[in-house]
């Protein structure tokens, strides 16, 4: 009868703690990240997703998995990093998150340069979602950001809210980007980005299979006993 009990005890310990992870906002870093263009690009892309900016020695890396801080680290102003493009041609970014998730929210370290305008960061863009592992796009959301801000030595960052949270994606996708215009807004870019959201919650099939192998458990002990 005891061991009847822990099983039951430990099934449901299991399956709640799967439910109570699932819904826990954190960062997405992304794993990979594609530029598609036939512009002239100045830097590469990869330098938007890896933490290069961060790495200052007292800069959180805001991995995947991490707590949303309620402060964004500094992101390390080096020049000449990050995403930048002439705007000699339209480019598309498709970012895979490693993993399905329900998207929130956009952290954004615009493009800024000492000494320079920060009109060349984005001011907006079109994001689309993919949950088919980046095969299909669809819900497309205007996003705007703010201009690129240099305090000290660092570029600080923006959390920008979706308009409504896009479940189960593996891809994003930015397109037709435009930046904040005037003087010096012949090149268009950003420094680094992250997401932030939940894990995909598994389906409700896989919660309830966990359940009933529990139940099944004891169904075959009393059987035997």
């Amino acid at each position: 009868m005891t061991l009847d009990y822990n099983i039951m005890k430990y099934t449901s310990l299991v399956t709640l703690a799967m439910a109570s992870s699932a819904y826990a906002s954190t960062i997405i870093a992304p794993t990979g990240v594609i530029l598609n263009t036939s512009g002239t690009v100045l830097n590469p892309i990869i330098d938007t997703i890896n933490g290069s900016g961060f790495d200052n020695g007292d800069e959180l890396l805001l991995e995947t998995g991490d707590a949303v801080p309620g402060s964004l680290p500094g992101h390390y102003y080096i020049y000449n990093t990050g995403y930048r493009q002439f705007n000699d041609a339209t480019a598309t970014i498709v970012f895979d998150l490693g993993g399905s998730f329900n998207v929130e929210s956009v952290i954004l370290y615009n493009y800024a340069e000492a000494g320079s305008s920060p009109n060349r960061g984005i001011n907006t863009v079109d994001i689309e979602f993919s949950t088919d592992g980046g095969l299909n796009y669809t819900s497309t959301q205007a996003t705007t950001f703010s201009q690129g801000v240099i305090s000290g030595t660092d570029v600080l960052g923006e959390n920008v809210s979706l308009a409504s949270t896009v479940n189960d994606v593996t891809h994003v996708r930015f397109s037709d980007m435009v930046n904040f215009g005037g003087t010096n807004s012949n090149i268009t870019g950003f420094q680094e980005i992250r997401f932030v959201g939940t894990a995909a919650v598994p389906e409700p099939s896989s919660t309830a299979l966990l359940g009933l192998a529990g139940l099944g458990l004891l169904a075959l002990r009393k059987r035997h006993s």
